[in-house]
């Protein structure tokens, strides 16, 4: 389906190319800037999915892109319509989210067979709507649930149900009178657990209440780090921006970066803040009460690309969305959008240093410089089914 090796004199052509324009410009990508991308074949991974027209049950699949010559596979193993993916290495683990609630684990040759699939829940529980799996090591990952208050400690290499759950952790302290804390995005940084919570009142019109950033230690029995002096509240770090969406992090300045949606209304308590990892100090980047930028919508989606260019999914209206780039450093945004009124479900950064945008409207993915912010590969269509969210690959290749 793929080929297993790049053609290294073409990739080494293309990335001295795009050095040089980077040297021209100043830009460059920050969070790989030490990466051989030739001793790596890269794949985009990219769950696709339509609601069902006129009583006909929706579908969904996973589409493989190769970074190679982006090509595309649309035909996979099939899966239903409300549905995520997590990658590492190289296997990919696709989360059927609600009503499915379950993991099923992928290796990136072989799309159409999985090796394994666990529930995400207990025998008979209703579906914990899985968000996110970060893989620690072969037998060790977090599963982060959504509709649940304790993130499952799983064994990604578990051969069945009865040995996938090795442990648990709590998150209750942040759960609120509905009992869940809505538990988003994470990630794994130094081996501190990041757990974003998005703490909406369920019982009061899902209404954003104080959304809150996590954080556990994997390496002391995933004990919570207490990022405040306030016994009164929890130990994590109390956000600024209401309903917190997903955060990307950037590694020369140790910061992550969180989209704040706020409420579906006219409440502009939305935006991005950045958290320091290093003393998790707090800065708002884009204030939504500033009503100089609440034409661009409200921040949905962030991807940062360095310290003075990042991306950001402006939401209007359903199905109304906009692409922007602004400056995570000074918060100045170019009034240039890159895409306006599309149904845009996920932006990233790629392993090459583009940037990869989910267009719902048109069926596909289109990639752009983030030189100069232009085209750089038309719509890769995903077929009959909407392109939902992207995660990427890399495979070591053998010298």
């Amino acid at each position: 389906m793929y080929k297993n090796i790049i053609n290294q004199t073409i990739v080494a052509k293309s990335i001295a190319i795009v050095c040089t324009v980077s040297l021209l410009t100043a830009c460059f990508h920050e969070k790989n800037e030490d990466a051989n991308v030739t001793s790596s074949n890269h794949y985009a991974v990219v769950t696709t999915n339509i609601a069902g027209v006129d009583g006909n049950t929706g579908s969904g699949d996973v589409s493989i892109i190769s970074l190679e010559d982006y090509s595309i596979d649309n035909t996979n193993f099939g899966t239903g319509t409300d549905t995520t993916v997590s990658t590492n290495n190289e296997h990919y683990y696709h989360l059927g989210r609600t009503p499915e609630g379950n993991v099923t684990k992928f290796h990136i040759n072989n799309p159409e067979n999985y090796l394994s699939q666990h529930k995400a829940q207990e025998t008979n529980d209703v579906s914990s709507n899985p968000h996110k799996l970060i893989v620690k090591d072969e037998n060790t990952a977090f599963l982060i649930r959504y509709e649940k208050s304790e993130i499952w400690i799983v064994n990604p290499s578990a051969a069945n149900n009865e040995t996938y759950k090795t442990g648990s952790i709590d998150l209750s302290n942040y759960a609120g009178d509905d009992g869940t804390p809505e538990a988003t995005d994470a990630i794994l940084i130094d081996n501190k657990l990041y757990v974003l919570m998005q703490n909406l009142d369920r019982n009061n019109g899902w209404i954003p209440g104080i959304g809150y950033l996590a954080i556990f230690d994997t390496d002391n029995d995933n004990e919570e780090i207490d990022t405040n002096s306030d016994d009164s509240t929890p130990h994590g770090i109390a956000l600024s921006v209401t309903n917190p969406n997903e955060m990307d992090y950037l590694e020369t300045n140790n910061t992550l970066y969180i989209a704040g949606v706020g409420p579906y209304s006219v409440d502009y308590t939305g935006g991005i803040e950045a958290i320091d990892t290093t003393d998790y100090s707090s800065n708002i980047i884009i204030d939504r009460t500033d009503t100089s930028i609440q034409s661009f919508g409200q921040t949905k989606h962030v991807a940062i690309l360095n310290s003075t260019r990042g991306y950001f999914v402006g939401y209007v209206a359903w199905q109304d969305t906009g692409v922007y780039s602004f400056n995570p450093t000074t918060g100045e945004i170019d009034d240039n959008p890159l895409l306006v009124n599309k149904d845009i479900s996920d932006i990233e950064i790629g392993p090459l240093g583009d940037l990869w945008v989910a267009n719902r409207s048109d069926f596909g993915i289109t990639i752009f410089s983030t030189v100069d912010n232009t085209v750089t590969q038309e719509l890769i269509s995903t077929g009959t089914v909407k392109p939902s969210d992207i995660e990427f690959i890399s495979v070591e290749q053998s010298n």
